[in-house]
This record gives structure tokens, sequence and C-alpha cells, in this order.
């Protein structure tokens, strides 16, 4: 089977009239010991690589089930609350976990090794959630003193995780000041140019990026 570009989308050439591929899905043929994975689309070809690899390392490949494949849900989303600095918090960042990993949401390794399992588990949306994101990646002209030159976590002892149960919350850390808090690295805005290339950096997985 060859999927040819049309006007209107992928189409099947096999096929009459032309029957168009739905955005993601992808087909499975076998001809003889040889499996071909044929995508409607990027997304498409790499679910059914992934349906091809999954099955050689469960040893399921001589049964695999041959014929079309798509998603029954289109976009399948994690929503992620991203703690970029103290001073940038997400939401529930008052545990020492949050502030430990606010170093990791400028690694380059982590959001590779985070896309890449999101393609094997198909997900295909990331929703990244903070209160007010931009002194930490953006620099205004205007108003210079406004972005971040460094990142700062705050230290575990000024925090309290004792919940109550009768109504009462997790109490935050204390006023961020430089007792309250730990330097994670100096790493400017304009060192944070690159920052979206996290997302992108590896190439395509299928995924649609919301901040």
């Amino acid at each position: 089977m060859e999927w040819k570009r049309g006007r209107d989308g992928l189409h099947d050439s096999r096929t009459d009239p032309v029957r168009l591929a739905p955005a993601q899905s992808y087909r499975i043929e076998r001809d003889g010991a040889k499996v071909r994975v044929i995508g409607g689309d990027a997304a498409g070809a790499m679910y059914g690589r992934l349906d091809v690899a999954e099955a050689v390392r469960l040893g399921t490949l001589a049964v695999i089930a041959v014929g079309e494949r798509k998603p029954h849900i289109e976009f399948r989303g994690i929503k992620f609350n991203i703690p970029l600095d103290v001073r940038t918090p997400s939401y529930s960042d008052n545990a020492t976990a949050f502030q430990a990993n606010i170093p990791e949401m400028w690694s380059r390794v982590f959001w590779g090794e985070f896309l890449d399992e999101m393609a094997r588990h198909r997900y295909n949306v990331l929703s990244l959630w903070n209160l007010h994101p931009f002194p930490s990646i953006v620099k205004v002209p205007e108003f210079p003193d406004v972005a971040l030159n460094d990142i700062l976590r705050a230290k575990p002892e000024h925090f309290d995780e004792n919940i109550s149960f009768k109504g009462g919350s997790i109490r935050r850390s204390q006023s961020v000041n430089c007792e309250s808090c730990m330097p994670s690295r100096q790493y400017g805005v304009e060192e944070r140019k690159g920052w979206p290339s996290r997302f992108t950096g590896r190439g395509p997985r299928g995924s649609c990026h919301e901040s």
C-alpha cells in the first residue's frame, strides 16, 4: 500500500473512490515473515512502529494482528504543574519534591526522556501549568529588572508538610528571601532562549504542547 498526499489529506492510492486516511492512523500488513507499517501521517507511522516494537519485545510478533488502527480519543494528554523557580511557582509547590525538581525543569535530558515516555504510552498533548512563568523565560527591554538571572529553590527546612485533616491545609513555605532559598544554578534568561528546544530537539512525537 502507498499513501499519497492529495489536496484534502493523505489518500490510499489503491482504493476507488479515494479514501482519506485518518490522522494518527496506521495499517499493519504482513507478507510472509515481513511486517510492514504504513502510517496515515507521521504520528500514525510512529504509533505503528511502536506497536511492532512492543510485539517484538513481548515475543508476540508472529501473532500481531494485521489491519488498520486509529485512536478512539484524538487528544490524550497530561496536565503538568511545572515549577520553574521558587519565585515563579506552579501549583502545590509546597513540597520538597517540587523544590528538588526545579533544576530538572531546565534539563534537556529530562524533557527528552519524558516526551519519549509520553509517545510510548500514546499521549499526544502536554499542558504546562505555571502561575506566572514569564520572569523565568522572557526578557523585556522595557523592564530589564523583571527577568530572573538565576534559579532558586526553597531550602527543605523551611517547609512544614504536616497536614491537618480538620479543614486545615499544608502551610506554605516562609516568604521568599535569601535566607529561605538556595541557588540551583546561574542560568539567566539569555541562556534560557533555547528552552523551547527541549520539546523539539529530538524530533516530533505526535505531541501538541500548551503552556
